[in-house]
C-alpha cells in the first residue's frame, strides 16, 4: 500500500478518534438529557445498519472513490449541522449523516487497496496490505482518542473537536480528490435503485454459495456480541471497581487497546507470511486460533485482580483481536471477486454490528443478574461455541 493510502487512512481514523471521547458531552452540551442519549446514538447506529450492505454494493457498482469522496461529503454536512444548529433535532439530523458517512466509507478505500496489491503482487499481499490498513486505522484513532480529550478540555461546547473533524474531512475530501487513482467504472444503464438491487441480490447468492464466506460471517456475528460487553462495560466496570480512579485514565485505555491491536495486527502479518503459513488451510487455522484467544481473552479480563492487570487484560483482548484481523480480512478478500468486493465487505462490517445489536436487546436484562463479569463470560461463551461447531463443521 503506497503512502497517500496510509495518509488517507490514518486522516480518517484521526478524525473519528477525535468524537469518540466526546460523543455522548456533545448531545449533552447541546440540549439533550441523559435519556434522549439513547434514541440519538440509535439513530445513528439504525442509519449505517440500514446503509451497509446498500452502501457497498454502490461502491462496486460505481467505483470506490467516488463512494469515498461521498462519505466524506456527508461528514462534512454531519459536522455543520452540529456547529449550526446546536439543538436536540440539530443533533438528530447530524447524526443520521454520520451514520450514512459510516457506511459510506466502510469497505470502499480499503476495497480499493486490496485490488490494486491483487493486481500487481497477487494473493502474497494479501495479510501485508491487510495488516498496514489496520496499522493506520488504529494509530489514527488511538492518537485521535487522545486529541478529542485533549481538545475537550478547551470548549465546555465541544466546537474546537467539531471544528477539527471538519478541516480534517475537506482535507481528506482534497487528498483523496488528487491522490487515489482507480480505472473508470463504465456507465450503468437503468436505474440507479434496480442497478443496486441487483447487486445485492447477486452478493447475497455468492455468499450463500460459498460455505467459507458464511463460516467468516457466522463467526463476525458471534465477534460482534463480545465486543459489544467489552465496549459498553468496561468504563461502568472499571469506575464501580475502582471508584478513586481518574478521569485521564479513561482516555489512555483506548488508546492501549488501539496501540496493542497494531502490535497484534504485526505479529498476524508475520505469522502469515512465514512459508510454512502461506497456503489457505493454514490461514484457516490461524483465524480459528485468533478467535478461540479472543474468547478465552475476555473470560481473563472478567476476573479482576486490581487496576494494573485490569487494564494489562483489556489490552490484552486487543492484541488479540488485531491478531486474528489479520488473517480474517486475508482470507475474506482472497474469497471474494473484484466486482463484489465492497459489498461483500460491508456484509461482514455489517454482520459485526448485527451481533452487537442482538447481544444489546438482551444486555440490558441480564445485567441485573450477571452483572459485568457474567456478560463477559457469556459473550465468550458464546464465541468459544461459535469456534468449535464452526472448525468441527468446516471443509475447506
Amino acid at each position: 500500500m503506497n503512502f497517500s493510502f496510509g495518509l488517507i487512512l490514518f486522516l480518517q481514523n484521526l478524525s473519528r478518534g477525535i468524537f469518540m471521547p466526546v460523543a455522548s458531552l456533545l448531545l449533552l452540551s447541546r440540549g439533550a438529557q441523559l435519556s434522549d442519549i439513547a434514541w440519538l446514538m440509535g439513530l445513528y447506529s439504525f442509519t449505517a445498519i440500514c446503509m451497509e450492505f446498500p452502501s457497498g454494493a454502490f461502491c462496486d457498482l460505481f467505483g470506490r472513490k467516488r463512494t469515498f469522496l461521498l462519505s466524506c461529503l456527508f461528514s462534512v454536512l454531519s459536522l455543520l449541522l452540529f456547529l449550526l444548529f446546536p439543538t436536540v433535532l440539530g443533533c438528530a439530523a447530524a447524526l443520521i449523516l454520520h451514520g450514512l458517512e459510516k457506511a459510506f466509507a466502510s469497505g470502499s478505500l480499503e476495497a480499493l487497496c486490496m485490488e490494486q496489491a491483487l493486481s500487481s503482487k497477487g494473493e502474497s499481499a494479501l495479510a501485508k496490505v491487510s495488516n498496514q490498513i489496520n496499522l493506520f486505522q488504529c494509530l489514527g484513532i488511538g492518537l485521535g482518542s487522545l486529541l478529542g480529550g485533549f481538545l475537550s478540555q478547551t470548549d465546555i461546547k465541544y466546537n474546537h473537536n467539531l471544528l477539527s473533524m471538519l478541516a480534517l474531512s475537506l482535507l481528506l475530501m482534497l487528498l483523496t480528490f488528487l491522490w487515489v487513482n482507480e480505472t473508470p467504472v463504465s456507465a450503468k444503464e437503468g436505474s440507479i435503485l434496480r442497478e443496486l438491487k441487483n447487486q445485492v441480490q447477486k452478493s447475497l447468492l455468492y455468499t450463500r454459495n460459498s460455505p467459507g464466506l458464511r463460516k467468516l460471517l457466522f463467526l463476525s456475528l458471534c465477534t460482534g456480541m463480545v465486543l459489544f460487553t467489552v465496549e459498553t462495560y468496561w468504563q461502568p466496570a472499571l469506575t464501580t471497581t475502582f471508584p478513586q480512579i481518574k478521569g485521564w485514565i479513561l482516555g489512555l485505555l483506548p488508546f492501549s487497546g488501539f496501540f496493542c491491536t497494531a502490535l497484534g495486527s504485526q505479529l498476524g502479518a508475520v505469522l502469515l507470511n512465514r512459508p510454512s503459513c502461506r497456503t489457505q488451510s493454514r490461514w484457516w487455522s490461524v483465524f480459528f486460533a485468533g478467535k478461540f484467544l479472543l474468547a478465552a481473552s475476555v473470560v481473563l479480563f472478567s476476573f479482576q485482580q486490581g487496576l494494573f492487570l485490569y487494564a494489562a487484560k483489556y489490552s490484552l483482548i486487543y492484541f488479540v483481536l488485531g491478531y486474528g484481523s489479520v488473517s480474517e480480512n486475508a482470507l475474506l478478500n482472497r474469497i471474494l471477486p473484484n466486482n463484489m468486493r465492497a459489498s461483500i465487505l460491508s456484509l461482514s462490517s455489517l454482520t459485526v454490528q448485527l451481533g452487537a445489536l442482538l447481544f444489546s436487546i438482551f444486555a440490558g436484562f441480564l445485567i441485573n443478574y450477571l452483572h459485568f463479569s457474567g456478560l463477559w463470560c457469556l459473550g465468550a461463551g458464546i464465541l468459544f461455541a461459535a469456534v468449535l461447531y464452526s472448525r468441527t463443521s468446516f471443509v475447506l
